[in-house]
């Protein structure tokens, strides 16, 4: 199974007013995510109140091209839109690391970067 549910706030940059060129990166982003078919999920691009978000949902028998699909939308949002935050709970139990097979791992997205955690809330091993 490969599981993932999460949500990025986008902005170019962390401070309160971004650079200028949101609206076209946004569009750039919106054409990555309408070239994502998952029939096991949804990615999706919202403005609420006036701020973007990527919301991810998907839940996949196995491990298949969603996962390096979602790679790439978080390798351009990290490259273009690095004050984007957000986290994403991923279930993982094709992946490498044997320990991240049996529980939830979180991808954390700040600062132009993804870094994983151990989840210590959802994991139904744990």
């Amino acid at each position: 199974m490969f599981e993932c549910h999460g949500w990025i706030k986008i902005s170019e940059t962390s401070e309160e007013v971004d650079d200028g060129g949101l609206d076209e990166k946004v569009t750039r982003l919106r054409e990555l995510v309408r070239g994502v078919d998952w029939s096991s999920g949804k990615l999706d691009v919202l403005l609420l109140n006036g701020i973007y978000f990527l919301n991810i949902n998907l839940n996949a028998n196995r491990r298949r091209s969603e996962a390096s699909e979602l790679d790439d939308v978080l390798k351009y949002v990290n490259a273009e839109l690095p004050g984007s935050h957000g986290v994403l709970y991923v279930l993982d139990e094709d992946g490498d690391d044997i320990n991240m097979r049996q529980s939830y791992c979180v991808r954390v997205v700040k600062n132009g970067r993804v870094n994983l955690e151990l989840d210590s809330f959802l994991s139904p091993v744990n």
